[in-house]
């Protein structure tokens, strides 16, 4: 989880932000000024695009030559290349396969950053196109990022797409705008989703005071349980302590091991985004609490709550409506 943040932190400070200081917004374009001469040949993809985007997206290419699929047409993100991609777009893997990898290497090959936007927020990802023939890699892990920047790429959006006299000015400003507040992001991650409630640690662990490593382990988990891949080393470095000790001293103090608390801690997330965000699909509650694979995901909060994530919504939004008639 550290090493992808760091590598995120470079990505951006060596290659994406001194080339929008340079060129502006020369590189960026929108899926129907795609060209001949900005895809491969032949231009048609051998694989259907597989996704249809929902909200705004951007794409930056980061090395060498990726092949991606937008709209049907095989599109090859070079270094700099940004495509903003509206509501809508088909898009999906030029590849017969995928394959999750947790140590891409984004100085690598033919690599290429996706940032999604969702009502809550940014996720961003590392894609790359490797040796082998038709295989896309793409990281397991994500950075969530809070609504600011899903504003920051609605805004950047408008501004391309209505094109005013001086678009190009706005629009470099809210690119680096967008890439400066991301890297200051990774630097200390507290991303704007909700923030589980100081007296849920305090139910747990009582009256009882605790141990200044527990109480930097339940501070870490509450600041980054949304990140995918979040393990109990990383909790223990981030408090300064071994796996060993982190585990009987959190067991002393709170009543879990980190790992069960950390859970929880995603369980009660999920469910406050269940019942405020309803346009948000249940799929994506699991991603934004740090739990990307939806089965998993659902077959946990049954596991805590008796019931699944969408009927939990279901009987919690009729709840609602009830006491509003009373």
């Amino acid at each position: 989880m550290k090493s992808f943040r760091e590598a995120i932190r470079r990505v951006i400070a060596g290659s994406i932000l001194p080339r929008i200081e340079r060129d502006g917004i020369k590189k960026l374009i929108l899926p129907d000024q795609i060209t001949p001469a900005d895809c491969a040949k032949p231009m048609k993809c051998t694989q259907p695009p597989r996704w249809k985007s929902r909200r705004q997206e951007l794409m930056v290419g980061l090395t060498g030559k990726a092949p991606y699929c937008i709209d049907y047409k095989t599109f090859i993100f070079t270094p700099g290349r940004i495509l903003l991609l509206p509501n809508g777009v088909r898009r999906g893997p030029a590849h017969a396969s995928v394959r999750f990898n947790d140590n891409i290497n984004p100085n690598r090959l033919s690599s290429f950053l996706l940032v999604e936007s969702h009502p809550s927020g940014v996720r961003l990802q590392l894609l790359r196109a490797v040796d082998e023939p038709n295989v896309l890699e793409a990281t397991q892990q994500y950075l969530f990022l809070g609504r600011h920047f899903g504003r920051l790429a609605t805004c950047l959006m408008e501004e391309v797409r209505s094109r005013p006299s001086n678009y190009a000015r706005i629009s470099r400003c809210v690119l680096m705008e967008f890439w400066e507040r991301v890297l200051s992001a990774t630097a200390d991650i507290t991303a704007g989703i909700p923030t589980p409630s100081p007296g849920f640690v305090q139910t747990r662990a009582g009256d009882k005071p605790m141990p200044d490593r527990v109480r930097a382990a339940v501070e870490f988990i509450h600041s980054h349980y949304h990140i995918h891949g979040l393990n109990l080393s990383d909790i223990a470095e981030a408090a300064d302590t071994s796996d060993g000790y982190l585990i009987d001293q959190f067991r002393t103090s709170v009543g879990l091991t980190p790992i069960a608390y950390l859970m929880e801690i995603r369980m009660e997330a999920a469910m406050r985004l269940l019942l405020t965000d309803v346009e948000i699909k249940v799929s994506e509650v699991g991603v934004m609490v740090g739990i990307p694979d939806p089965a998993y995901f659902s077959r946990l909060f049954r596991r805590s709550n008796g019931v699944s994530p969408a009927r939990y919504r279901k009987i919690s939004a009729s709840s609602i409506e009830q006491r509003k008639t009373q």
